[in-house]
């Protein structure tokens, strides 16, 4: 008996030798990427209710920046869930957050900040912004920063009152721009072709 557990201990030796031994490594599991704005997580049911606490975002490059600038932005942060996307493939803003946000709203699209969202998995970090809808939710913001090209439905920008200053690049019509006349910071706005 005793000479059948010196075999039992030995072939157990070679396996774990023939196996790596102490060389074996356990697979640790991949840490979420934390740049990636685009994770598997389950969405919320959507569209949420009630739905006057919401505000449909329904331009894509608009939300995902939005919800880029929430989470992942190291400078010019919004409140976290401010803007999410819901179980109907749909961005809606959360009208208290964003209300009571006063700071920075940056929106602008030159190349740096293309690249930092390209890097962050924002699928529409190259398109340009094309309606603003969704933005009268941050009726506290002090500085608008942003690049429109295109819009489809003008933007009266007086639905926001607390606007000091506002920078905007676009290749709009300025005289359709609705600027709000309280205005009492810069106003900086350049037009041109789209360049991002």
């Amino acid at each position: 008996m005793r000479l059948f557990g010196k075999i039992t201990t030995l072939a157990l030796l070679l396996f774990v030798i023939a196996c790596g031994g102490d060389k074996a490594e356990v697979k640790k599991p991949e840490p979420e990427d934390p740049g990636d704005i685009n994770n598997e997580q389950p969405l919320p049911p959507g569209p949420p209710t009630p739905a006057a606490d919401y505000c449909l975002v329904p331009d894509l490059a608009l939300a995902q920046y939005l919800v880029y600038n929430s989470t992942k932005a190291t400078s010019d942060k919004l409140p976290e869930n401010v803007c999410q996307k819901y179980s109907d493939e749909k961005y809606y803003i959360t009208r208290n957050i964003a209300k009571a946000f006063s700071g920075t709203l940056y929106l602008k699209k030159d190349a740096a900040s293309i690249t930092r969202l390209k890097n962050a998995g924002v699928t529409s970090a190259q398109s340009p912004i094309t309606n603003l809808a969704g933005l009268e939710c941050f009726s506290k913001v002090t500085t608008l920063r942003i690049t429109v090209d295109n819009l489809q439905t003008p933007f009266n920008y007086s639905l926001i009152p607390s606007i000091e200053t506002l920078e905007m690049h676009t290749s709009d019509n300025l005289a359709e721009l609705h600027l709000p006349a309280l205005l009492t910071g810069p106003l900086v706005v350049s037009s041109g072709d789209f360049a991002p």
